[in-house]
């Protein structure tokens, strides 16, 4: 080790009797397995997500101002925060809501029981729409009426018409955002992207304000893109 890791001021940071010590002080350890929410998993239709438990969330929850929020030592403390499934409906019949095969809305059909329970069909068409394209339906009534002349007798009569109107739901609009893949630990930054491909949750009222922006300055702001400013520091191989 650097003979200066030997003096004074510096003895207790750097050398240990043990490895346990040292690895306590310096972190030896790869990051361990944690709960967290899983953001692709959002249904729109419940306002709810799931929690999962592994080691591929984003480094930078691992960072002081963000692990209490996002890292959990149990799925129940994880649920309470991000609000994951709590009730299974159980199915009621053999019909469920699909997206047809050109993806332009959700049909209803009748499917055998092992595919009741895939993850790509749905018991109302709401939920199917929710992640999946559908038209909305607009409905106007127009009233026409027409007079006809009988013996003097003059007979109204009224008709209605419906029109049905299909409009394309729009998608979410492009905003500025925190990449989370592109966190750097050595400079503890990450870069904000201009897109429409953030998880739906952040475009809900308590998600917004932390994570889309206007401006790519607004959110660098928030998520530190800039890395510290270069400074003069020890060289201890010197």
């Amino acid at each position: 080790y650097p003979d200066v890791w030997n003096t004074p001021s510096e003895r207790e940071a750097h050398l240990f009797e043990t490895e346990e010590s040292c690895c306590e002080a310096w972190d030896c350890y790869p990051e361990p397995p944690r709960w967290y929410p899983h953001f692709n998993s959002y249904d729109e239709a419940t306002e709810t997500m799931e929690c999962i438990y592994d080691s591929s969330y984003p480094d930078v929850w691992d960072t002081p101002s963000l692990r209490e929020a996002h890292l959990f030592e149990t799925e129940e403390n994880c649920c309470d925060t991000w609000n994951c499934h709590t009730e299974t409906v159980a199915p009621s019949d053999e019909g469920r809501w699909l997206s047809n095969e050109e993806g332009t809305d959700c049909v209803f059909m009748t499917l055998p029981p092992g595919m009741l329970d895939a993850d790509w069909v749905f018991e109302t068409r709401d939920g199917c729409c929710a992640v999946s394209t559908c038209p909305d339906i607009v409905t106007t009534t127009s009233t026409e009426a027409t007079t006809t002349q009988v013996s003097s007798t003059t007979t109204t009569q009224v008709s209605s018409t419906t029109t049905t109107k299909a409009t394309t739901t729009q998608e979410s609009p492009p905003r500025w955002y925190p990449h989370f893949d592109s966190y750097d630990e050595t400079t503890e930054t990450m870069e904000c992207i201009y897109d429409d491909l953030y998880p739906d949750v952040w475009n809900t009222p308590s998600e917004r304000e932390a994570h889309l922006f206007e401006t790519e300055e607004s959110c660098c702001e928030a998520w530190d893109c800039y890395p510290e400013p270069p400074r003069w520091y020890p060289h201890f191989n010197s």
